[in-house]
């Protein structure tokens, strides 16, 4: 038993000893392969990347106020039931009478602001449906076409400051990711 062990021991480090010793493999890089690498692993590339790409995406979503936009919008079926009083002139006393009525309704709109004023003119559409269960009626409400122009008097116009400033932050922002980057290539 001891002689097992013993010899599992001998045959274990004598195949440490004879195998090749493994290393990490030896790279040769460029001055270019150093920079490219520096700019797509190193921290302040990706900070400066993300950052970049917050105010790009901040950008576009000003950019996409000037747009129109359709939006469509409905309330889900509403089921309610409640009791209300009501005289009879015939008796001359208060009944009571139930009422179960069930309502859903949609609107359909499209907007578009309006840089020069701030304002926004938009046309929707509305339609409503009734159901009374007790006396089996139905209803349509409906507003086929409607146009609003909404226009605030006493206030800044918030849409042509946007207009003169959102480029410039932009701009500033794409200067700033520049900047960053040639600064990692300048450290690498």
């Amino acid at each position: 038993m001891k002689s097992i062990k013993t010899l599992s021991l001998i045959i274990l480090l004598a195949s440490l000893f004879t195998m090749p010793l493994m290393s990490q493999e030896v790279k040769r890089l460029t001055l270019d392969d150093v920079v490219s690498l520096a700019a797509e692993q190193s921290p302040n590339a990706l900070m400066a990347k993300h950052r970049f790409r917050a105010s790009y995406w901040q950008y576009r979503t000003f950019v996409a106020e000037y747009r129109p936009a359709l939006t469509l919008a409905g309330n889900l079926p509403d089921y309610s039931t409640a009791y209300s009083r009501v005289w009879n002139s015939v008796a001359q006393q208060w009944e009571y009478a139930s009422t179960n009525v069930l309502q859903t309704s949609g609107n359909l709109q499209l907007a578009q602001n309006i840089g020069l004023t701030g304002g926004s003119i938009s046309l929707f559409s509305d339609l409503t449906y009734e159901k009374n269960f007790e006396t089996g009626g139905e209803r349509y409400i409906t507003a086929p076409l409607n146009v609003r122009l909404t226009q605030p008097l006493f206030r800044y116009n918030e849409l042509r400051w946007q207009k003169k400033i959102e480029p410039l932050k932009y701009e500033e922002a794409r200067k700033a990711y520049l900047r960053d980057i040639e600064n990692v290539h300048m450290m690498a």
